[in-house]
């Protein structure tokens, strides 16, 4: 990924060769994958150890206008002839569950927490395109309370590349000393004087939007599994938060767009959240709070290069 410190775009060309490769040329199914690790043993994963170098490649891939209609349809958009920035995490799901529930993967995915996106739209996708795709397990560091990892993906259309992204995940445990956070992790803190949008977010669509995005989690549709698993109750997939939240920036649907997203805490079905944005060089910051907390469940930023990113690479 071309790296551009103004609009907080990371580096992740410097992934070794691939140990492992996968390739897939129609639907992936994730149902069978979770099935197959589940029934298999884990390796494990001690102090020094380094994630598998796994890759799966998805060719001659074009968005299913029926997933798109439907999709649209639960998080409130207007299908167009170009998708959001963030429509891509809806179908990548079962992509990156082909790595994380490969045989060599040493942990289970039943203990991992999605935190981060950052994704660099080079332009928008077009509904009909014929795309590549590529993800690859791509850097670790070991956190407070466990470690993360990256999962980078790549689409490209025609040759070139179109849309690229860094999903970084979280597995609890003690892994040794701590490393440098990930540069991904920081983001400037919220101008005092900033505009506030109020809304309720949707009381049902869990176990639909689960089987448009492959993640069966039930955490997001079963309430007694939730609190089960320490939550209050069910609360929405990180995809449709994100785009609950996106959908509402003013001028988000742009040509070239970097979108920075840190996952901080739940956001469960029916509740009131209120979304503070303020513009920025380039852009927009934002956090999205449920009432009452001061913590934000979302942070995010949303910047256009345009052609200041152009001016900036432009050799002197």
């Amino acid at each position: 990924m071309k790296c551009n410190p103004k609009f907080q775009t990371y580096v992740c060309k410097e992934v070794p060769v691939s140990e492992c490769s996968l390739t897939y040329s129609g639907k992936i199914h994730p149902l069978p994958l979770y099935i197959k690790k589940l029934c298999s043993r884990t390796s494990g994963f001690m102090s020094g150890d380094r994630f598998p170098r796994i890759e799966a490649v998805w060719r001659n891939f074009r968005i299913d206008p029926g997933h798109l209609a439907a999709t649209s349809r639960l998080c409130g958009l207007t299908p167009g002839k170009t998708v959001p920035v963030f429509y891509p995490l809806t179908f990548l799901f079962p992509l990156h569950m082909s790595l994380i529930t490969h045989r060599e993967f040493p942990l289970s995915f039943l203990k991992m927490l999605h935190l981060r996106d950052h994704i660099v739209q080079h332009r928008a996708i077009g509904v009909g395109e014929l795309m590549g795709i590529s993800s690859r397990i791509a850097g670790q560091r070991v956190v407070p309370r466990g470690i993360e990892f990256d999962v980078c993906t790549t689409i490209t259309s025609d040759g070139a590349t179109v849309w690229e992204g860094i999903s970084t995940n979280f597995f609890p445990g003690r892994f040794g000393g701590e490393t440098d956070p990930s540069p991904l992790s920081r983001f400037e803190p919220m101008p005092g004087r900033c505009s506030t949008i109020q809304w309720t977010m949707p009381g049902r669509g869990g176990f639909r939007f689960a089987l448009l995005a492959g993640d069966y989690n039930g955490i997001h549709y079963l309430a007694p599994y939730a609190r089960l698993m320490g939550f209050k109750r069910d609360f929405l997939h990180g995809q449709r938060s994100i785009a609950e939240c996106v959908r509402r920036i003013p001028s988000y649907e742009q040509e070239s767009v970097v979108l920075s997203l840190v996952l901080k805490g739940p956001v469960y079905y029916r509740s009131e959240v209120f979304l503070k944005y303020a513009p920025m060089k380039d852009g927009f910051r934002f956090d999205l709070h449920a009432r009452d907390d001061r913590r934000p469940c979302i942070l995010g930023s949303l910047i256009f290069p345009g052609d200041a990113a152009n001016e900036m690479e432009r050799p002197e």
